[in-house]
């Protein structure tokens, strides 16, 4: 069970469906049968393993965020569905549009347990930060590794079309070899 805005999503246990409520009335807004999106995503899949998925399937796993209805099942597929807004006069049948769930490339082979969201503070660069801007800086102002260390760490590794092999390159900083073992 999850809560956005003015509605509840309620997935049943054992359930392949989830429904809208109203907050405030608790009328039933709407349900949402998942298994035929979760059967489009699995068409690709053995046989074996589409009956045994669609034979056991249900709704592990709920999150509402940004708009969005996220649902994972115990196919291992997760699938979205856009919330429709609601407002204190929405009832029963007053939602025009179906609501359609959407596959989700990002899925597993179990069950999906849990759903979490986080929120990243502003300007936050998933990738290494330090790194990457040692990189795009210009040779000029790079930070040179104290020559104590030099030879044993760069202060900056090179883009990949820059090195010399795959195994090694060379910059003006220090010289590193990579060995594979």
């Amino acid at each position: 069970m999850v809560s956005y805005g003015q509605g509840v999503w309620i997935a049943l246990q054992g359930s392949a469906q989830v429904r809208l409520y109203h907050a405030a009335t608790f009328d039933s807004l709407t349900e949402v049968d998942v298994a035929p999106a979760v059967h489009k995503m699995l068409a690709g899949s053995d046989a074996i393993i589409r009956q045994h998925k669609a034979a056991c399937l249900r709704i592990t796993a709920l999150l509402a965020c940004k708009d969005l209805l996220w649902i994972g099942t115990s196919a291992g597929v997760v699938l979205t569905l856009t919330i429709p807004p609601i407002s204190s006069s929405t009832s029963s049948g007053s939602l025009r549009t179906p609501l359609v769930p959407m596959g989700s490339a990002h899925g597993h082979t179990g069950h999906v347990r849990f759903l979490t969201s986080i929120e990243l503070p502003e300007g936050f660069d998933v990738n290494f930060p330090c790194q990457q801007s040692q990189v795009t800086k210009p040779p000029a102002e790079r930070v040179a590794a104290p020559a104590s260390r030099r030879g044993t760490l760069p202060a900056a590794v090179p883009p990949p079309s820059s090195r010399s092999s795959p195994t090694s390159w060379s910059s003006a900083e220090a010289t590193v070899t990579r060995t594979f073992g």
